[in-house]
């Protein structure tokens, strides 16, 4: 993405905070960039629904731990940064393997596309009851 792209996302999301649509875009922007602390805040404003996990091998990524986690992380000799995906207002975050660096967009729309069948299923049950 181009400066200027992203500059016309940033004016996007600033005349309108309520567009979930530029928020991702800005987001990944800023992560492709190597800014994944920065799309971290970017994407505060939606409900993270990263579970809780009482592990001791990677850090817990909920919200209530997310804000201790960092943005990467180690274990067994295995290097981790930390990776999200989007669905309307709702973000998962997740540790992706440095191994699969090269991959990551590819895995964010994989993740990404999971969530939103999720969310829309998890909605239709909703709407049927």
């Amino acid at each position: 993405m181009a400066v200027d792209e992203l500059v016309t996302l940033l004016v996007r999301l600033v005349r309108n905070p309520a567009d979930d649509e530029a928020r991702r875009r800005v987001a990944e922007a800023l992560d492709r960039q190597g800014l994944t602390d920065d799309a971290i805040g970017v994407l505060a404003p939606f409900v993270n629904l990263t579970g809780h996990e009482d592990t001791p091998t990677l850090p817990c990524l909920c919200k209530t731990c997310v804000a201790r986690a960092g943005s990467t992380a180690e274990t067994a000799g295995v290097k981790f940064h930390r990776s999200f995906a989007v669905a309307k207002n709702r973000v998962l975050q997740f540790w992706l393997a440095d191994e699969l660096a090269t991959q990551r967009g590819e895995v964010r729309r994989a993740v990404g596309e999971a969530l939103r069948l999720r969310v829309a299923r998890k909605r239709k049950r909703k709407q049927s009851t």
